[in-house]
């Protein structure tokens, strides 16, 4: 069953985003955030678009990411990321901006959310609210985030889920 992946910010300031992975920790059996490192589509140089503008609102992929409002990806060396935790290219949220994806629950087990933020290079980033299937799982206080840029790991419990549920 499709579950919804959803980062926000909770104020004015600014956050890059990489989601890693959701992983099933009784079996370690890590199911699929698509364009998890948000490599696609790639941009050159330092370049970064503000994909909330565009008229899909998605990041391209089948299945991949969806962003609202003041949302989008960077590339290394852009305003928004001095270095990627992975890759090439970071997703960024600012303002009221969010980031969505639906992922699939295949196999029964205990889920967490792992991913890293970090503060927009140069600005103080603010809270980062994270929700799973439309409620809030986890919350990052600006205090943790801001961090010279430095991206941080965060993880969170998402809880027990039965195979397909």
């Amino acid at each position: 069953m499709k579950k919804k992946f959803k980062a926000r910010r909770t104020s004015m300031n600014w956050v890059s985003v990489l989601a890693l992975a959701f992983c099933c920790m009784f079996n370690l059996a890590v199911f699929g955030v698509v364009n998890y490192s948000f490599e696609t589509p790639a941009y050159t140089g330092s370049a970064w678009v503000n994909i909330s503008g565009q008229p899909d609102k998605t990041d391209g992929v089948v299945g991949g990411w969806t962003f609202v409002l003041s949302s989008g990806i960077a590339r290394n060396g852009s305003p928004w990321v001095n270095t990627a935790p992975e890759g090439m290219q970071t997703a960024y949220i600012q303002n009221t901006g969010t980031i969505t994806q639906d992922v699939e629950i295949e196999n029964a087990g205990f889920y967490v959310l792992t991913f890293k933020a970090a503060n927009r290079p140069s600005y103080n980033a603010d809270n980062l609210a994270v929700s799973f299937n439309g409620s809030q799982v986890g919350y990052v206080s600006y205090l943790e985030i801001n961090n010279s840029a430095v991206f941080k790991e965060y993880s969170f419990n998402l809880g027990v889920f039965a195979s397909g549920a």
